[in-house]
């Protein structure tokens, strides 16, 4: 609304964001610190010096805002590495519903899971703003692991430890829901 009078959200949990980054905004915490793909992945790799060796296997896109990633059913073939921008995982519904499971901002990564499952996608991920993202394909993850042994087991480590913290964190939204 022009005039900021009022304001007409999906559900709940897109308006409650929506007051929640006023708050955030207000205190600068929305302004995120441009940082390269290397800077991003350097944790991942005992010795820094991997990073742009990885970084020679993924593919840069660029997603534009409200525009899928891929769809829920979609086959998994990759998984991305965000770099500027959010994006919102959800599931699609029956009647054009959808629920928001998560937001994922710079640093994070998602479509993992299907990589390693031969599964199709279990949810949609959507460009909640103009994203910068770092592709790997599983044509690309079944190269590394031809030609660098070491380097395909450090992603694959990485992995893991991101699906036990998201595991973890379910178990966690869980734990509050009982209570």
């Amino acid at each position: 609304d022009p005039d900021n009078c009022s304001r007409t959200f999906v559900d709940a949990d897109f308006a409650l964001e929506w007051c929640e980054d006023r708050i955030l905004e207000d205190h600068g915490a929305l302004v995120l610190k441009g940082r390269t793909i290397e800077e991003i992945l350097a944790p991942m790799f005992p010795e820094p010096a991997l990073a742009p060796t990885f970084v020679g296997y993924l593919e840069r896109i660029e997603v534009g805002k409200g525009s899928h990633v891929f769809r829920q059913g979609d086959a998994s073939d990759a998984m991305y590495f965000i770099v500027s921008g959010r994006v919102n995982v959800q599931l699609e519904l029956e009647g054009n519903r959808i629920i928001r499971l998560v937001k994922m901002g710079p640093g994070t990564i998602f479509g993992e899971m299907g990589i390693y499952t031969d599964t199709p996608r279990s949810a949609s991920v959507v460009a909640a703003e103009d994203c910068v993202l770092y592709r790997l394909s599983k044509k690309k993850l079944h190269a590394i692991q031809k030609q660098d042994p070491m380097l395909v087991s450090l992603i694959h480590r990485f992995v893991v430890n991101r699906l036990a913290e998201r595991v973890a964190e379910a178990n966690a939204k869980v734990r509050d829901l009982i209570k």
